[in-house]
């Protein structure tokens, strides 16, 4: 299967340039690095980042240590940073307009490149794409407490209470337990 999994930055960053799948260091992007590489045993897996600084980057992508989150933003200027870095659109340009390895789809024959998209982002970062959650052309299951009409995988108060985590590491922890539950079948 081909999938598409899209996280957000974390506040916790290494010193120095780094690939962006290395440059965070926050307990939510590690579970979600450790929930790829299972992945990717019996998938090809592609993984971005939203950032509140570069926009929709691959995890190949090398960037700086910065110091800006959409956490700290009213809905009115995530959706104008996320505008100004056409976030969405590139995000339904990966989706629809690109194989995996970079070239163009036939879209008159409608083809989508990935079989499967997983979403771990937070009520902030959902806004930074809540344009393209109206109708996305993929199965996709997301990891929030909002609810959406697709698969979704509720990481509220009560449940990080239950597993005895913080609700951000409870997305990474619930998107390894689902990949490893669905493991034997397909996603």
């Amino acid at each position: 299967m081909k999938i598409l999994v899209i996280s957000s930055c974390t506040k916790r960053k290494k010193e120095g340039k780094n690939k962006a799948s290395e440059m965070y260091i926050g307990k939510q992007h590690l579970l979600v690095k450790k929930g790829i590489e299972i992945l990717r045993k019996d998938n090809y897996v592609d993984w971005y980042i939203i950032s509140a600084k570069y926009g929709l980057i691959n995890e190949n992508y090398v960037i700086e240590p910065y110091d800006l989150s959409f956490n700290n933003m009213s809905k009115k200027n995530i959706r104008k940073v996320s505008m100004k870095l056409g976030i969405e659109e590139k995000l339904l340009s990966i989706i629809q307009n690109q194989s995996s390895e970079g070239r163009l789809v036939d879209l008159s024959k409608g083809k989508i490149c990935y079989d499967k998209a997983f979403f771990i982002l937070g009520e902030k970062y959902l806004i930074s794409i809540e344009n393209f959650l109206k109708n996305i052309p993929v199965p996709s299951t997301f990891f929030t407490n909002r609810k959406l009409p697709y698969e979704t995988i509720k990481c509220g108060v009560e449940e990080a209470k239950k597993y005895h985590l913080s609700v951000i590491s409870l997305k990474g922890h619930l998107f390894i337990e689902y990949i490893k539950k669905e493991k034997r079948g397909a996603l």
